[in-house]
């Protein structure tokens, strides 16, 4: 006797751990890929901030064999694409009748993620081929170590600290994408933007913010800014940052980008606050044109100043018109 999951109408997984499989039914699932940012081993961060990534794949069908497979990484000035016949990969064998279950959940951290790159920083994408739940964490751990779990060392479970859960990503943005929630100004708020390219030819990307200045009290109302709040990029004004190249396989962080931004605007408009909310828009081009196939990720890592404690904000395809 044993107990079952019921995902859909035709296809079962078995709930309880360590019992023995009397019958199964099997469906069969497309591999997809999945995008994660890595931090490995304790990346310094400013305010003596220390990240860390962890990453849970959940086996969604113990009666069907799980793989995960690098299939390329993603690395300050330019990465590469695994082959497949030596990429690290992580496995969770099928079950059958009169077998013991084995793994529901691969535990990986960033270390394992980045193996063989040398590199503390980046990104991966994760060929899956089985049906999971990915999702990864990214925290501020304050330099202590990884937690036993139930008390035995050997047992490792999670890092303590404070950080945002997210699925893995999944396809790339095509075309134009917006970040919906930014601060800007001078704030104890620090937003890092972050681009990733994951295909074999350069990216280009432009990237503009929208300033809005809201009124009311307990409710307020928001129109965007008469002005458009500048970019401070190199002792001079800017509406936009210049374009930026990011390489094959690039992933490239843009640091308090938004704090730099100069709310003041021209005689004759309303004087926007010292901190203001935002929008943050991106566009990939081709020889100064607007490239609507251009494929990239994007998000922004929005961070308390005072306690280190951050919000992922992945970019959502589409424009603010």
């Amino acid at each position: 006797m044993f107990t079952m999951r019921n995902f859909n109408n035709n296809c079962f997984s078995v709930a309880n751990a360590f019992i023995i499989v009397a019958s199964v039914s099997v469906c069969a699932v497309d591999a997809r890929q999945v995008t994660i940012p890595v931090v490995v081993d304790g990346v310094a961060g400013r305010n003596g901030s220390v990240w860390q990534t962890e990453v849970r794949i959940l086996k969604l069908r113990l009666t069907e064999a799980l793989q995960v497979r690098r299939a390329w990484v993603a690395l300050p000035g330019g990465g590469f694409e695994d082959d497949p016949s030596t990429a690290p990969t992580w496995t969770s064998p099928a079950i059958s009748e009169g077998y013991i279950i084995g793994p529901e959940l691969i535990l990986l951290v960033g270390s394992e993620l980045f193996a063989g790159t040398g590199s503390k920083i980046g990104a991966v994408g994760l060929e899956i081929d089985g049906e999971a739940d990915v999702n990864f964490r990214t925290v501020e751990t304050g330099g202590r170590p990884r937690l036993p779990q139930s008390g035995q060392p050997y047992q490792l479970c999670c890092f303590p600290g404070t950080g945002s859960l997210l699925s893995g990503f999944g396809p790339p943005i095509s075309g134009v994408s917006h970040l919906p929630w930014l601060t800007l100004g001078n704030a104890a708020i620090r937003t890092n933007v972050t681009l990733i390219n994951p295909t074999v030819s350069p990216v280009e990307l432009e990237m503009f913010v929208d300033s809005y200045t809201c009124y009311g009290i307990g409710i307020g109302y928001c129109n965007l800014d008469e002005a458009t709040p500048y970019w401070a990029q190199g002792g001079y004004a800017a509406e936009t940052l210049d374009p930026i190249s990011v390489p094959p396989f690039g992933w490239m962080q843009l640091s308090d980008v938004y704090s730099y931004l100069s709310l003041a605007c021209p005689i004759g408009c309303p004087l926007p606050a010292d901190v203001a909310p935002g929008v943050g828009v991106i566009f990939p081009q081709v020889e100064g044109s607007y490239d609507p196939n251009g494929q990239y990720y994007a998000y922004a890592t929005i961070i308390d100043d005072t306690t280190n404690s951050a919000m992922f904000e992945p970019a959502v395809p589409g424009f603010v018109e």
